[in-house]
């Protein structure tokens, strides 16, 4: 056993060689010097012993790692994601052409009606320009009255 277990630790065993390790390490006469392998033949056999859940997620293929079965239904939502993308960017196309030709839809076919309805919006524009310049003022004269009201009088006392 100890030749063996030299060409075990040099790779060059077989795979019956390395059964017979791992059986004869989980067995109780195992001499003093080398039960510190013990443990990592017990680990190799439970590590063999291991197999992957039996879920009805996983497929098994011969040779290859499990197969996730549920992967073409992910192509399926990735199609209709693809889809319903294209959908909405179509549609919100759509709804801003509409939008657009509403906004400049509104013309006018008499260019008096036109001519009417520009002076209209200029004398609202006007009058806010006006009504802003006389807040200015007010507080342009207001600042200089405050200002006098701030500045302190020199005070002369007489004396008799």
């Amino acid at each position: 056993m100890r030749e063996l277990l030299e060409r075990y630790w040099e790779c060059k065993t077989s795979r019956d060689e390395e059964q017979k390790l791992r059986e004869w390490f989980a067995g109780n006469d195992v001499p003093e010097d080398l039960k510190k392998y013990r443990d990592v033949f017990r680990a190799l056999n439970d590590f063999k012993e291991l197999k992957a859940p039996s879920s009805s997620l996983f497929g098994k293929m011969p040779g290859h790692l499990p197969v996730i079965r549920f992967y073409p239904l992910l192509k399926v939502a990735a199609s209709i994601l693809i889809v319903v993308s294209i959908g909405i960017g179509i549609y919100t196309h759509y709804q801003q052409e509409e939008f657009l030709k509403e906004v400049f839809s509104e013309t006018y076919s008499d260019p008096q009606d036109a001519i009417k309805e520009t002076q209209a919006v200029l004398d609202k524009i006007s009058s806010s320009l006006l009504k802003a310049k006389d807040s200015i003022e007010e507080l342009k004269e207001d600042s200089v009255v405050m200002k006098d009201i701030n500045e302190p009088e020199e005070l002369i006392i007489e004396e008799e």
